[in-house]
């Protein structure tokens, strides 16, 4: 079955501005954060924003105190005035293309004119549109309302930004045989036209066409229609939805999204369709592709990776035996990995792809066994190495077991802004990298009394490799995370400054393993390694980006280098030795 995704689907600049805004609010120490209605009609993000503590409040009277976040879809005059009057501190997520028409609205019914609108009649934005009019609006739903207008009186027509395209221009024309001097503004957002086009496009060429969105959007609503009058159309919230779809005789299967659906949401309900094509499907290579994700998801493969690029870290050190060293690395990731998942999983299953939700849904209990079992035989492995390597691994363990755990008290954030490492901005690609640094390179260097430049070179190289997969990871997971207050480097930098930051981290690593091979500090495996960074690099600076939508299948591959980075190790040790 072939899954074909629209090129819009997602956010639209005035949903991710309402959401930005939000964000930035909800950082207010000691307010109360409310939204007057939805922010925008996606339970998913409603949802999210709850668990930063932004409340939505649909009844006005009950706003009283505190900060509060006015919807995308903006709201009436009368009731910002109501707001305002209670000493609120507002702050205003209209969304700009809504401010427009609010503004025509405004200046047309103050010269007197009839303001006819295109739009819902119960939607926020129009409702609120209305309060701009003085009491001069007429809201229509299509042309059949044309007829019953006194038109004898100057009239203006805009639209809901939302609304269908072609319904707008039959509205137009009818009025305008009616009333040639009417004043027609055309206040259709151009990323509606684009995803009512493109779906349009898309129906004609699939035998069934998904379209992802709230219940309660109009946009959404409104690109079901239009799939609709082409092909078999359904219209979904989350991916759950998929189960109960009849996929018979279906090859060809479009998806789309309206302009307040999150790009997660969107990516799980692709990752559903594969798995749902793939249990349809049958044979060897759908069961090895489960597989493989149940390696993935369990953490199993970083764990894996986590090895091997300590066997590449003792082969740079010089280290032969690297069986132990790589050993521990693994046990280590791997308890650490699970034990962090499970300290977030109430807020872990709102951004999980499902594959891995589902996991760990059915796995749980089993997982937390592992992850206590592979962190006590990493001390065990540690121990054999020696009390210092002991109480190194003991304290990378308290490190990372810490790093979710409130251990500040509530009554000193007064003074204090943090009450976990967690809360530190963009702590967790630091802390990861140096983790995994500490228990990969520091074990084999204090056992084997490796020269401190050469354990030095490697250490930095290890510490920005690891850097550069932690980031990568959350460039997948930013609008998740930005939304559930991770304060990661992708959160705090955006995506096209982190990617920047990427290719110099990258050839930051590219000169210190030269500068180490040509001083001879380090074996000439290093210049491979330089030579693979150097490439990593150049494609985040021209236009790599993350382009495979699937989560799973990115950390297969982010990890894949490691793998590949420890098996480059070992066959060069072979063949130097």
């Amino acid at each position: 079955m072939e899954i074909i995704l629209a090129t819009s689907a997602g956010f639209c600049m005035g949903v991710r501005r309402a959401v930005d805004l939000a964000l930035e609010a909800s950082e207010g120490r000691g307010l109360a954060i409310s939204t007057y209605g939805p922010l925008v009609h996606n339970p998913q993000v409603i949802s999210l924003l709850d668990e930063r503590g932004v409340r939505c409040e649909r009844d006005i009277d009950n706003i009283t105190e505190g900060r509060v976040i006015l919807r995308s879809h903006g709201i009436s005059p009368q009731e910002e005035r109501v707001l305002a009057d209670r000493d609120l501190d507002l702050v205003d997520a209209t969304c700009p293309k809504v401010k427009r028409v609010q503004r025509i609205i405004r200046e047309y019914a103050d010269k007197g004119c009839t303001v006819v609108i295109l739009g819902d009649p119960d939607h926020p934005e129009v409702r609120a549109l209305v309060g701009y009019s003085d009491g001069k609006a007429v809201v229509v739903s299509g042309p059949d309302r044309i007829p019953d207008l006194d038109v004898s009186r100057p009239m203006c027509l805009v639209a809901q930004t939302t609304q269908h395209e072609a319904v707008f221009e039959q509205v137009s024309r009818e009025l305008a045989a009616r009333n040639p001097d009417v004043k027609v503004f055309h206040t259709i957002c151009a990323s509606t036209e684009t995803r009512q086009r493109e779906v349009a496009e898309l129906a004609r060429t699939v035998d069934l066409l998904i379209v992802i969105g709230g219940r309660e959007s109009g946009n959404t609503r409104r690109l079901t229609q239009i799939g609709s009058a082409l092909v078999r159309t359904v219209q979904i919230e989350s991916e759950r939805e998929l189960d109960d779809l009849d996929f018979e005789g279906v090859q060809r299967v479009g998806v789309t999204a309206g302009a307040s659906t999150p790009t997660w949401v969107i990516e799980r309900v692709m990752d559903r369709l594969r798995l749902l094509d793939e249990a349809k499907s049958g044979g060897v290579l759908p069961f090895l592709r489960r597989i493989g994700r149940a390696i993935v998801v369990s953490s199993a493969f970083a764990a894996l990776a986590a090895a091997m690029l300590a066997v590449a870290a003792c082969v740079l050190l010089g280290v032969g035996e690297v069986g132990v060293f790589a050993m521990l690395a693994a046990m280590y990731v791997l308890s650490m990995h699970v034990l962090n998942r499970a300290a977030e999983r109430r807020t872990a299953s709102l951004r999980d792809e499902p594959v891995k939700a589902d996991f760990y849904r059915r796995a749980g209990p089993w997982m937390i066994g592992v992850g206590l079992g592979s962190g006590l035989l990493a001390l065990v492995l540690a121990a054999s190495l020696g009390w210092q390597t002991l109480i190194l691994a003991a304290a990378c363990c308290l490190l990372g077991v810490l790093y979710s755990v409130k251990v500040i008290p509530r009554r000193w954030t007064g003074w204090l802004r943090y009450r976990r490492l967690k809360d530190i901005a963009a702590s967790k690609n630091f802390f990861v990298a140096l983790a995994w640094t500490l228990v990969t390179v520091v074990p084999p260097a204090l056992a084997m009394d490796v020269a401190f430049m050469r354990a030095l070179a490697v250490f930095v190289f290890v510490m920005i490799v690891v850097g550069l997969r932690s980031i990568l990871l959350d460039l997948v997971d930013i609008a998740a995370d930005g939304l559930l207050g991770r304060e990661t480097i992708p959160t705090v930098l955006g995506e096209r400054r982190t990617l920047v930051l990427l290719g110099f981290l990258a050839l930051l690593c590219v000169i210190v393993l030269l500068i180490a091979g040509l001083s001879r500090i380090l074996p000439p495996l290093a210049y491979g390694f330089a030579l693979v960074l150097a490439i990593e690099a150049l494609y985040a600076a021209f236009g790599g980006g993350v382009k495979i939508r699937s989560r799973v299948v990115r950390e297969f591959l982010i990890d894949l280098h490691l793998v590949v980075a420890g098996l480059a190790a070992l066959v060069w040790s072979v063949f130097t030795s």
